[in-house]
């Protein structure tokens, strides 16, 4: 049998516990019930805007091109988005869109871009 102090539940409860899923973060343990929505007896349906996608990739390609990033690096970054761009006219499944974008974000925070790399990581949150 294992004891714990007060203090030690005490800060068990308080330490969020985020479970990732397919439907983003969703904190299950500890959490208030409060603003809890459940439906029942309907369809799931995602509502998906390629129109949002086309923001999030010229608000990358701005960020691209004021950054400092070597000519080479741009290049690269430049194919990634002419890529994506031709995902979204093609309108590819959202997974293959989102796979994508994070492969060019991880990219370009390898070459140093982060602060590009977070516009990525925040237009996307919720397009997925």
């Amino acid at each position: 049998n294992m004891v714990f102090s007060e203090t030690e539940k005490e800060s068990a409860v308080n330490m969020p516990q985020t479970v990732n899923n397919y439907y983003g973060n969703t904190s299950v343990i500890n959490s208030p019930s409060d603003n809890v929505q459940i439906v029942s007896g309907s369809e799931n349906t995602v509502t998906f805007s390629y129109d949002k996608v086309k923001d999030v990739v010229d608000a990358v390609e701005k960020s691209i091109s004021e950054s400092d990033l070597s000519k080479e690096d741009i290049e690269t970054a430049t194919e990634l988005l002419a890529d994506i761009k031709l995902k979204i006219e093609e309108e590819k499944k959202p997974h293959i869109l989102k796979s994508a974008l994070v492969g060019l974000k991880d990219f370009l925070i390898n070459t140093g871009a982060g602060v590009t790399a977070g516009v990525i990581q925040a237009k996307m949150q919720g397009l997925f």
